[in-house]
């Protein structure tokens, strides 16, 4: 009697299993690494003369989510292009303003910050960011004095409560 497939479908009786026969000297229980740069990690010095990368290299090398570039695409961040098969790549063009994205969202800018900063020459981007970046810090310090504010009012009065028990 015959053994099928996985999937039902019976097996023909020339057919051989990978583990009776391999091309691969190596053994199937052993892991087959193709080339040596699999165990590298993807960053972007390794990959910067790579013409185009799909979205999962992109995920690795900046570490965002696949809905995090497709949002930062739909809302006009990034232009990314599709070869024949309609799967989205990323070129150098789009991992530079990926590149510039992700520290900039990490700090808190806005996108409508963000993409003021890419709208801008890439010789004056960085001091563009730099402003958007001061900008930032003197809106978080006047929020931080704010709460130390509430923190100085509210203090006394949490004590007076806590004595009177």
């Amino acid at each position: 009697m015959q053994r099928g497939h996985s999937r039902g479908t019976p097996r023909s009786r020339h057919s051989v299993s990978r583990t009776q026969f391999s091309a691969n000297p190596i053994s199937p229980r052993t892991p087959f690494r193709r080339s040596p740069s699999e165990d590298t990690p993807v960053t972007e010095d390794n990959i910067r003369h790579l013409p185009r990368i799909g979205i999962g290299e992109a995920m690795r090398l900046f570490g965002m989510t696949a809905r995090a570039i497709r949002f930062y695409e739909e809302k006009g961040l990034i232009e990314v292009r599709r070869d024949r098969m309609n799967c989205r790549f990323y070129d150098g063009v789009a991992r530079r303003r990926l590149g510039w994205i992700g520290p900039l969202r990490a700090a808190g800018l806005s996108l409508k910050d963000i993409q003021d900063v890419l709208d801008v020459e890439e010789e004056v981007r960085g001091q563009t960011a730099l402003a958007k970046l001061q900008a930032r810090r003197r809106e978080m310090q006047m929020e931080l004095a704010k709460v130390d504010l509430a923190l100085a009012k509210l203090e006394p009065a949490t004590q007076a409560r806590a004595t009177a028990r």
